[in-house]
């Protein structure tokens, strides 16, 4: 994406790379049969991919929720395994301020080959809870219907370095151990010879999602019904030492909220 930007006569070359490197279709059909019809609810719905399916896309890894989970269960063959309200020890009972309901639907018959899908419905605008709450750098990439969003691509896939955006506990050192063992680097904050690869994390300025420090990509939508652009998404927002613990992690902070 960077390579685009040095000359008209890499554009072509470079758009046609991406959509065969880059097509969003093609991963979502681990999960779907219909990608193009899930992508026209996203639009309808708002909704928006987050976690291991957008870092995987980004990293070219192949491996309204209601309405949602009626189309996976009807059309794609999944099932309910379970309905949770910020119960037990798991992620979304640290975050009961902003999650609503969680459903997770399951299609497979053993561990082996099963397929897992979360859908979150969110009490804000889900942009807010991925940028505020999500614990470490490497996560915080956001697939709408039209447009994949990394915002903190340097350390992420360059570096292949995450760094914390919550305080580190047993709970949040345990979902780490997952990301070590894919490859990447865990650790507090940036040390001194290693800022010139983190400029995704100043800590001084604002920030917007899709800014030059993001890579943002936008998607093939021909057939995808239409929704509210993704450039509604692009809040500015601040990076900073978090506030407790010894400041030995980062946190994010909205300088504007989601406005329609």
């Amino acid at each position: 994406m960077a390579l685009r930007g040095t000359t008209k006569q890499l554009v072509h070359s470079i758009d046609m790379l991406s959509k065969v490197q880059w097509n969003i279709n093609r991963p979502l059909k681990r999960f779907v049969n219909d990608p193009v019809g899930l992508r026209s609810l996203m639009a309808r719905h708002e909704a928006l991919i987050s976690g291991s399916f957008a870092l995987q896309f980004f990293a070219r890894i192949e491996n309204g929720t209601k309405a949602l989970a009626q189309h996976l269960i009807k059309n794609e063959g999944y099932t309910v395994a379970s309905r949770k309200i910020m119960m037990g020890s798991d992620l979304y009972a640290h975050h009961t301020d902003f999650i609503e309901r969680v459903t997770t639907l399951t299609q497979g018959n053993d561990e082996s080959d099963e397929i897992k899908i979360q859908l979150i419905a969110t009490k804000s605008p889900p942009i807010e809870m991925i940028l505020t709450t999500f614990y470490t750098t490497a996560v915080v990439n956001i697939v709408s219907w039209d447009c994949a969003y990394s915002i903190f691509p340097d350390v992420t896939f360059v570096k292949k370095k995450t760094y914390q955006l919550q305080p580190l506990s047993h709970y949040y050192s345990s979902l780490l151990k997952k990301y070590h063992r894919r490859g990447w680097t865990c650790l507090q904050v940036p040390r001194d010879d290693d800022r010139k690869w983190t400029s995704s994390l100043q800590t001084y300025g604002s920030r917007r999602v899709g800014d030059p420090k993001c890579w943002k990509m936008e998607l093939d939508t021909a057939d995808v019904e239409s929704g509210p652009p993704s450039s509604i998404l692009e809040l500015p927002f601040l990076i900073s030492k978090h506030s407790h613990y010894d400041s030995k992690s980062f946190e994010i902070e909205l300088v504007r909220k989601f406005q329609r």
